[in-house]
């Protein structure tokens, strides 16, 4: 059914008429229609909902999976008639698909013999794909088009020119495809942790070196943007993020200087920029940045809502609250919310909580949202059953968050009850290189009780605490921006006020 629905959306989403699935072009509504109705507007979230309402009284599912099959070969149909028009795309995407259309449109006349028209339009076909630097259909074409002048017609000069191209842009391809490769291996390693942290910025580099030949030779679009994630990885690996500041600006002015839109580096890049101007306090710099990250991004699109995560983390970082709190209602109220991982989901239900605490200590302003007015710890406690279990990443915000509530809630109890088992956390996950500002935070919170929540006894017991947190910064160390949703420095501030 997931599937399903992802090409039914995709094919509504691109102008697909769905009256043409009516019987014979009458009114008549087919169970082919009514199945992509259903799927459109969410009806089923199972395949044994669709066909008990579509078959109510077939108790075999045969019939069901036999529509299930026809409608998908409808919409894959209505894919290869799609036009892509209008404003929804812009000029390299619109030249994507249509270079891709008419390339099957190229292979399917020169198989069925239609040799001359086919060569035509590979010909005319040609001049777009190396406008728009598509390698590997540019590389195609002049392997038919060699094949074509050389062995029909025997024309030796044309072989000769198109087959000069097609070698040079096997040259390129092979490097395009090198620097994937690389950039795949990079980021299985990273994901994988098939690799330290310390032997990443080696592994970028020792690929850099690699890729050094082919960079210098050829200008291309997707060569400089593997060899972009690449040398970022280089630096954002150690958390070196002015290195990968300079590097995302390097980026941003090549692929600028294309005669073509080249969106997706440029998105990519600016957010890049974005999480690095938030590390290092750069807060005009990272909303100018946020601006410019914001008009090449659709709205609902996962690239967008990654953008509002960075976006509400520049907020909180600024001190920019009820900002922030406007990114987390646009957000949480957007229609394609509900389509997200349920990881993507839960990193806001994890902001909720902090700007549920901001909102109980008076540092928020006027609240709207039920939500952010009545979240409490023991509630929060059991939304985020994904990131609880990551004990060395996103599980980090989620108990100073509960820890934070707990405070605003006044509930003293509650807090010492979890000292002994966060005590253990702490020493188990944290005491490492890697946590040092994690580490020394989680201990300032585990002293609270210890010092009667008094504020006197507070600030002197964790004055050496605080000054090894201080000395840490975050761009020095391995420490991902989203786990202080709000800086160490600025929480033992709003901390210390709450205390008598």
């Amino acid at each position: 059914m997931k599937k399903l629905r992802e090409l039914v959306l995709f094919v509504h989403e691109n102008g697909f008429d769905h009256s043409t699935l009516r019987k014979g072009g009458t009114g008549t509504v087919t169970k082919l229609q009514s199945l992509y109705e259903g799927i459109l507007n969410d009806e089923w979230q199972m395949d044994e909902d669709a066909a008990r309402a579509l078959y109510p009284d077939e108790p075999s599912s045969v019939p069901y999976r036999k529509l299930k099959s026809d409608l998908r070969d409808r919409m894959l149909e209505a894919v290869l008639a799609l036009r892509f028009e209008g404003g929804k795309y812009n000029g390299y995407q619109k030249a994507y698909f249509r270079c891709h259309k008419e390339w099957a449109a190229v292979k399917l006349l020169m198989s069925h013999g239609n040799g001359d028209v086919a060569a035509d339009l590979a010909a005319k076909l040609l001049k777009q794909a190396y406008q728009y630097e598509f390698t590997l259909i540019a590389q195609d074409i002049c392997g038919i088009l060699r094949l074509y002048y050389g062995a029909r017609l025997g024309n030796m000069a044309k072989f000769e020119e198109y087959n000069a191209q097609y070698n040079e842009l096997r040259d390129i391809h092979q490097w395009e495809s090198l620097a994937e490769e690389y950039y795949i291996q990079l980021s299985s390693a990273f994901v994988n942790a098939k690799a330290t942290r310390e032997e990443l910025p080696e592994l970028s580099k020792q690929f850099l070196t690699a890729l050094k030949p082919g960079l210098e030779r050829y200008k291309t679009y997707r060569l400089y943007f593997y060899g972009a994630l690449i040398e970022l990885a280089s630096h954002t690996s150690v958390h070196a993020y002015a290195e990968a500041l300079d590097v995302c600006k390097k980026y941003i002015s090549f692929f600028e200087e294309k005669n073509y839109e080249t969106q997706v580096p440029l998105q990519v890049l600016y957010y890049q920029e974005l999480l690095c101007h938030i590390q290092l306090k750069h807060y005009e710099e990272g909303q100018n940045c946020a601006d410019k990250c914001g008009q090449l991004v659709k709205e609902g699109s996962f690239n967008w809502f990654k953008y509002q995560e960075s976006l509400f983390l520049l907020s909180m970082h600024t001190g920019e609250y009820q900002a922030a709190y406007k990114v987390y209602f646009s957000v949480t109220k957007n229609k394609y919310f509900a389509h997200l991982p349920d990881s993507a989901q839960e990193i806001w239900t994890i902001f909720a909580a902090y700007l549920a605490f901001l909102a109980q200590i008076g540092k928020l302003g006027a609240v709207q949202n039920e939500r952010i007015k009545t979240l409490k710890a023991s509630r929060f406690q059991n939304e985020t059953p994904l990131y609880s279990k990551d004990k060395k990443g996103m599980n980090i915000p989620i108990l100073i968050a509960q820890l934070l509530l707990l405070l605003a809630e006044g509930k003293k109890s509650a807090y010492l009850d979890k000292l002994e088992s966060l005590e253990q956390y702490n020493y188990k996950y944290l005491r490492n290189k890697h946590n040092m500002r994690n580490h020394y935070f989680m201990k300032i919170l585990l002293k609270i009780p210890l010092c009667g929540f008094k504020k006197e006894n507070f600030l002197d017991k964790t004055r050496e605490l605080f000054s090894g947190l201080a000395s840490t910064p975050s761009d020095s160390v391995f420490q991902n921006s989203t786990y202080e949703i709000i800086p160490y420095e600025v929480l033992y501030s709003l901390i210390s006020e709450q205390l008598v």
